[in-house]
């Protein structure tokens, strides 16, 4: 996979066709820097899906509050167009799947662009399963994704975990071979949230992988951080899968730092650990809880790539603080094209 950073003017002026757009309702004052993006720009917006999923937040009523004016924003943001509400539970891999088929068939013949910046991952995977289903060509879809000025209350606060959820990434799948699994984790800044997914399946192997931004390599270091007990322990088990064709054959996990927007190199970590997996006749795990452009490339690849059991472990949160994230720094516009092969 390959990521091809867009600029929104030449977009537009090329296209023949006006633009759909798939928003998010959020209590992250990010989720609206796109539309507010094209309302600057006086893009003319066709269709206007927004995803309204309900989650809990603390202060409720401050939660209530910023999600009426996202509301409020998205009715009058476009000229008078009335925006479609979606409102389905975001553990509903399969709702969200056929949702996201019926505008992937309605975009023919326009220009569709998708904001991932307060999707879950769940809603993520589901995007790349439905490309999947309905074949589209993936570097036909833009997308949009606004990094926050700051990581912030999130840290301080304990994670309480509603459920736990296994998701099939792609095709349907059996979760089979789970001692043999191999594990593919995106850490971000919920360390709770990924080792209570690591206490539900913890493969011997795997390949952890911290994403890093040259404007902001505090995000790297505030990551690495947070969740440095638990990389630590995982690059400290050796596993009993040798493979003498790698040079690590026996070490069981290792880490890696791949830039946000480097598909490719983040490519490769997935097309190894999908080589041994399917070695191993195991399952792939992918364990979502960095940033969504990494969530969204991964998923796309297990769907679209791997043809073996890929599976992720997803800990639904009973409840988050609104002051999670705060602010926009930038907002970027990508496609996503399949490498083809040399």
């Amino acid at each position: 996979m390959l990521i091809k950073e867009c600029d929104l003017n030449t977009i537009i002026a090329s296209a023949r066709n006006k633009c759909m757009l798939v928003s998010a309702v959020s209590f992250e004052s990010r989720s609206l820097a796109a539309a507010k993006k094209f309302k600057a720009m006086s893009i003319e917006v066709d269709k206007h899906y927004v995803f309204d999923y309900p989650t809990i937040a603390e202060p409720i009523e401050k939660d209530k509050k910023i999600r009426g004016e996202q509301r409020d924003f998205f009715e009058g943001c476009f000229n008078g167009l009335k925006p479609e509400f979606i409102s389905v539970q975001s553990t509903s891999l399969t709702n969200i799947v056929k949702r996201m088929e019926l505008i992937f068939s309605d975009c023919v013949k326009n220009e569709l662009f998708i904001d991932i910046s307060c999707f879950s991952g769940i809603h993520l995977i589901a995007i790349a399963t439905a490309m999947f289903k309905v074949d589209i060509e993936i570097s036909k879809i833009k997308f949009l994704y606004s990094t926050p000025k700051s990581y912030g209350f999130q840290n301080k606060y304990h994670f309480i975990c509603n459920d736990i959820v296994h998701v099939p990434i792609g095709k349907p799948r059996h979760l089979t071979h789970e001692g043999h699994a191999i594990g593919f984790v995106l850490p971000g800044h919920e360390p709770e949230r990924l080792s209570i997914a690591l206490e539900e399946l913890e493969p011997s192997r795997g390949v952890i992988v911290l994403s890093r931004t040259s404007e902001r390599p505090d995000f790297l270091c505030s990551s690495y951080y947070i969740n440095e007990h638990l990389i630590k322990r995982l690059t400290s088990i050796y596993s009993d899968d040798y493979d003498d064709s790698d040079k690590n054959f026996n070490k069981g996990w290792v880490s890696e730092i791949v830039d946000l927007f480097d598909a490719d190199k983040l490519s490769e970590l997935v097309d190894d650990s999908i080589k041994k997996a399917r070695k191993s006749n195991a399952p792939l795990i992918l364990y979502p809880f960095g940033p969504k452009v990494h969530t969204l490339i991964v998923a796309l690849k297990m769907a679209f790539e791997a043809n073996i059991d890929t599976w992720a472990i997803y800990p639904i949160p009973k409840r988050f603080h609104v002051s999670s994230t705060e602010g926009v720094e930038k907002t970027t516009c990508f496609s996503v094209n399949r490498k083809t092969a040399k």
